[in-house]
């Protein structure tokens, strides 16, 4: 199937930057809601096209990021499509400012991304510094070093902070002192 991915993957952000602004119009947000919602964006953005591809490319090569590893095929539009919607479930849970239970999928998801993030890290500095880099499609290579501070400072830092913030909402009680005591 000959199809121009950046057009469906432009496509596909509209689509999913249409639903998170919505979101944001409840206007229950807060500054630090807003960021860790475009951190959770940022998922949705690396997670794009890869649903797609997998059902309807039959050349696609597969999906591997750190730990996660998918053959090519159906697999990979389950595997990346339920990365995908969750990433947009925590977006708008964050900028919705949700409390308690909806705070665990924001927390489990962006943890995940945290520890594997950090471990390629990790992995790739003591292992070949410059043996890795971000491949999106096969026409786009990001080489090592600028790679590596994209992970670091797109991804890692970022998640980590936001699986912070998280965890300070999982008790709505807490959570709604800490915020009443800090303004």
């Amino acid at each position: 199937m000959n199809m121009d991915w950046l057009l469906a993957g432009g496509i596909s952000f509209v689509i999913y930057a249409a639903i998170f602004i919505y979101c944001i119009t409840k206007r229950r947000w807060t500054q630090s809601a807003i960021w860790v919602g475009l951190v959770n964006m940022a998922l949705v953005g690396f997670h794009l096209v890869a649903p797609i591809r997998g059902a309807l490319d039959p050349g696609y090569l597969g999906y591997s990021f750190g730990f996660i590893q998918v053959e090519a095929g159906i697999m990979v539009t389950l595997v990346t499509g339920l990365i995908l919607l969750a990433a947009l479930a925590s977006a708008c849970v964050a900028v919705l400012n949700a409390r308690g239970r909806p705070m665990i999928l924001l927390v489990l998801l962006d943890l995940l991304f945290a520890v594997n993030v950090s471990f390629m890290l990790i992995y790739g500095i003591l292992t070949d510094a410059n043996g890795f880099s971000i491949q999106l499609g096969e026409f786009l290579t990001i080489p090592s070093l600028v790679s590596f501070l994209i992970l670091l400072f797109v991804l890692a830092v970022p998640l980590w902070l936001s699986v912070y913030w998280g965890l300070k909402r999982l008790n709505p009680v807490t959570s709604s002192q800490d915020e009443t005591s800090s303004a």
